[in-house]
């Protein structure tokens, strides 16, 4: 799924968080610097000795920086971001743009293709940093996000509030952490008590979301509600894991075909398929943190029902 990163000039940004981030996202690094009012793009690092290479001289510039999870299109350096749309006009994307996308190029490729060059060409390049060209562009890539920036240092977050700034730099996703493991503790369950402690639940949050990869196949165990796209996703579904989300305990998943996604999907309401068990759970113990999350997401349960 990626992770699209805004730096700001005179910003430097935490060499450990670019490394972690190339390795939740290692199919190819990239990133745009401004220099003497010219916009010059580097991408194709299949490495992050190689990636930060030629990105250490210009961390004190005005920078884009993507490092690529493949979901469409080859791994390759064409596929990798930033993106030209027009000479002194690059973006990044992270996200996945439904109906676009090939076995060879990239959805966020085809929709600067079909869709940001056009704009551009028919109404100038100042037309997409217009409001207007901006929300419609937001409803269209629906969870998606994704930075313009030109060779004047002029920009523009799209879903900006679906990412965070830390530090002076803005991030699409969380990707960029190293998740540290929560301490070991012993509890002594009673059945017949009501519920377990919300950090006994987030101790298991952090087992299943520790086991689990990109690329992983997980069965839905509950139905998922889909507030954006207003879909119900059955029980029983098989998708593919795109992204981890450290954050809320989830992630993002497309269907096995390509042509659906479902996002923030809750980890411990699914199974992973791939030999991994997401828990050492007994099966009365699934059912009883089974139990539990409803009763910690009674909102969203309502939905369901």
């Amino acid at each position: 799924m990626c992770i699209a990163i805004y730096k700001p000039k005179d910003i430097t940004i935490n060499k450990t968080n670019l490394e972690q981030s190339f390795k939740a996202n290692p199919h190819g690094a990239g990133f745009s610097y401004i220099e003497n009012k010219t916009l010059k793009t580097k991408k194709g690092f299949f490495t992050f000795e190689e990636f930060w290479e030629a990105f250490e001289p210009h961390q004190e510039k005005q920078c884009l920086i993507h490092f690529r999870i493949r979901t469409h299109g080859l791994t390759n350096k064409e596929n990798c971001h930033p993106f030209q749309i027009k000479p002194g006009l690059a973006f990044i994307h992270n996200g996945i743009i439904s109906g676009l996308g090939s076995g060879d190029q990239s959805d966020t490729s085809e929709f600067n293709d079909k869709i940001l060059k056009a704009l551009a060409s028919r109404y100038g390049v100042n037309a997409l940093y217009h409001p207007t060209i901006k929300h419609l562009i937001e409803e269209r890539i629906g969870y998606s996000k994704f930075v313009l920036m030109d060779r004047h240092g002029n920009h523009s977050i799209f879903n900006e509030h679906k990412g965070a700034w830390d530090e002076g730099v803005w991030y699409s996703n969380t990707s960029y952490k190293i998740v540290k493991p929560l301490p070991k503790i012993t509890t002594v369950k009673n059945y017949n008590s009501s519920f377990p402690t919300k950090w006994e639940l987030q101790r298991k949050r952090f087992a299943a979301l520790n086991d689990t990869s990109n690329g992983d196949l997980l069965m839905l165990d509950i139905a998922q509600w889909d507030s954006g796209t207003q879909t119900l996703t059955p029980k029983d579904t098989i998708l593919e894991v795109v992204a981890i989300n450290h954050s809320d305990y989830s992630v993002d998943c497309m269907t096995q075909d390509g042509t659906d996604f479902l996002y923030a999907v809750p980890i411990l309401a699914t199974t992973n398929l791939m030999g991994m068990p997401t828990s050492d759970d007994t099966e009365e113990e699934e059912d009883f943190i089974a139990d539990t999350y409803k009763f910690y997401n009674n909102k969203w349960t309502k939905q369901l029902n």
